[in-house]
């Protein structure tokens, strides 16, 4: 990339905060939980759609990613968060209970470039889907039909 990027400045700290968390690939997306089911322990499976990716099915813990806790509500590995920015860009922090949580969005509150909405009516921000020959926004890449982020 162009050099100016390597300067230290807000992107370089967040990369930093990011790499904290040593499963996550720390990327201008905020971080990654899971692109396929190999990055999911145990008995979770990757969600691949949701922005960043989502274990699902986890029985405890044990059973999610370096940085994520297993939130038997819903059976599903989160993020802890006291901000936006601890989420992935299609995520938002749900101050009440601390965690990240896949954004809401609708014609009217899209979500943020380069996910997009699940339903124009109103839905749930996801990441691009994709055919083998690529068609991805930058920096995301086409595996098995979904954009993951790097």
């Amino acid at each position: 990339g162009d050099p100016v990027d390597a300067a230290p400045g807000p992107d370089a700290a967040t990369a930093i905060d990011a790499a904290t968390a040593i499963d996550a690939a720390a990327s201008d997306l905020g971080p990654v939980d899971c692109r396929t089911d190999v990055d999911c322990p145990g008995q979770s499976s990757c969600t691949r759609t949701a922005p960043g990716g989502v274990c699902n099915g986890c029985g405890g813990d044990q059973d999610c990613p370096t940085g994520t806790s297993c939130n038997t509500n819903f059976g599903a590995c989160v993020r802890d968060c006291g901000s936006d920015a601890d989420c992935s860009d299609g995520k938002r922090c749900i101050t009440q209970t601390g965690v990240c949580a896949i954004r809401t969005c609708s014609t009217a509150s899209p979500c943020p470039d380069p996910y997009v909405c699940s339903s124009p009516s109103g839905g749930l921000c996801q990441r691009p889907a994709c055919d083998g020959q690529g068609g991805c926004p930058s920096p995301m890449t086409c595996s098995a039909g979904v954009c993951v982020e790097p």
